[in-house]
């Protein structure tokens, strides 16, 4: 089986980081276990990360865009050889992006 390296781009990262302090101010209760399983959702890319379903982005950009959700959130990422990179975590209902966030 191939594995790849995961890389977390900055504005996923911050994203992350938003989405929880969001939680932690509505739901405390949840944030945490919110956070431990957008973490595994994003480690389970390691493998075969071409299961996830192209994104809507796509359409957009001149590359092969995936995305993987968890709950209300979408992992969004590319395939680059051996690495799968983050790119951003969104919320399901906000609109496609148009363009990709710089890598």
């Amino acid at each position: 089986m191939t594995y790849y390296g995961v890389i977390v781009q900055p504005r996923a990262e911050r994203d992350i980081e938003q989405a929880y302090q969001y939680l932690l101010k509505r739901a405390p209760a949840t944030a945490d276990r919110w956070l431990d399983g957008i973490s595994e959702a994003i480690l389970s890319l390691e493998e075969m990360p071409s299961r996830c379903a192209l994104a809507p982005e796509s359409v957009h950009v001149s590359r092969v865009v995936r995305h993987l959700m968890h709950g209300d959130y979408r992992i969004i990422f590319l395939v680059q050889q051996r690495h799968v990179r983050v790119l951003t975590v969104r919320h399901a209902a906000r609109k496609p992006l148009r363009r990709l966030p710089r890598i």
